[in-house]
């Protein structure tokens, strides 16, 4: 018996025969009935490795202890179980997820909104919820043979100024401050319902870089071809009264980070098409960056 049937045996639902979905976190997501017929979701995750049990841990702390505080709408943790095995959750279910292809600018505008209230959001114990995220330890420790061979024809020269930039690269990522965080921000983990959007996969929440998480929304979207709209940021920035100036330059030095140090070994996971796009926003984000880091 496989770890989904036995978290669906001892929560008492029935596994329903949808597709089940596989994370990279080690984590398999599956819909389920409840005796009084309604659906719901099972995810477990395996304990297996180090990194999944911390990230299956966080989650559950997630929905346990902030969930309910928070000022955007995600699942309800209906039931819940710890063994040596695995961590199951029972999650109500909500709507459908959409590409990011399809959304339009009214949707991103809501997304804006919602993120301005997580990231505004006061959390008690910050020390609790601290993650190191990236890309700083790609900014302080880059693959230099991974990063050469997959931009060095591309960018030539202006690869070189990047990399020498890296310092200056997280120091414009590091203006847009510290605050509450996702962590996995991008449309494949929001739910579309009734016209509201759920917010889905916890297990990378915790104290974090705003801009990090704007940029990450970007990088996301980047190779499907849809591109958020100028005035998502704009609307961000709006709700949290923030510089809309300053906040454009520390995401542009995210996004740029993290397509030129972390991007390259995920390119197999995409198509040729959707590499393409990548390189090309890349190019288009080191020539602005250098425009930049020559005024500073």
């Amino acid at each position: 018996m496989n770890l989904a049937a036995k978290a669906a045996e001892r929560l008492g639902v029935r596994l329903e025969p949808r597709e089940t979905t596989h994370g990279m976190s080690g984590s398999r997501v599956s819909f389920a009935t409840r005796g009084h017929g309604r659906t719901c979701v099972l995810k477990v995750t395996s304990l297996r490795r180090d990194d999944d049990a911390r990230a299956g841990r966080r989650e559950l702390a997630f929905y346990r202890g902030m969930a309910e505080r928070l000022p955007i709408r995600t699942p309800t943790l209906l039931d819940h179980y710890e063994d040596n095995e695995a961590i199951a959750m029972l999650l109500s279910a909500h709507g459908e997820i959409e590409p990011a292809t399809s959304w339009d600018r009214r949707s991103w505008r809501a997304l804006a909104v919602d993120l301005a209230r997580l990231h505004g959001t006061e959390v008690s114990e910050p020390d609790r919820w601290e993650i190191d995220r990236s890309p700083f330890h790609a900014l302080r420790e880059p693959d230099m043979p991974v990063v050469n061979g997959f931009w060095r024809d591309d960018l030539a020269s202006t690869l070189d100024a990047i990399v020498e930039s890296r310092e200056l690269l997280e120091q414009e990522i590091l203006q847009a401050g510290q605050c509450f965080v996702h962590g996995d921000c991008h449309t494949e983990n929001i739910l579309r319902e009734d016209g509201a959007l759920v917010w889905i996969d916890w297990q990378g929440t915790g104290m974090g870089n705003p801009a990090v998480e704007l940029a990450f929304l970007h990088a996301r979207a980047t190779p499907s071809g849809a591109r958020v709209p100028p005035e998502m940021l704009a609307t961000y920035c709006s709700e949290r009264n923030k510089d809309l100036e300053r906040m454009q330059r520390s995401v542009l030095a995210a996004e740029l980070a993290i397509f030129i140090f972390e991007w390259p070994p995920y390119a197999s996971f995409n198509s040729p098409a959707g590499t393409r796009r990548v390189r090309q926003r890349t190019r288009y984000l080191a020539e602005r960056w250098l425009e930049i880091a020559g005024r500073i």
